[in-house]
């Protein structure tokens, strides 16, 4: 994962990015996220629209 960040204070980085790229970003955290916990066991392979937790 890609993280650009021109400053160090989130909201400033935040308030510089334009939306596309946030949105972005925000997608690529929750795959990660989401693989870790079917790896961890947490989730199930369910679609995004059920999410089964174990």
């Amino acid at each position: 994962m890609q993280v650009f960040r021109p400053y160090i204070d989130h909201g400033r980085s935040a308030g510089f990015l334009d939306d596309l790229r946030l949105g972005k970003q925000r997608v690529e955290a929750k795959q990660v996220i989401l693989a870790i916990l079917r790896r961890l066991g947490i989730l199930r392979m369910a679609g995004l629209a059920g999410l089964i937790t174990q």
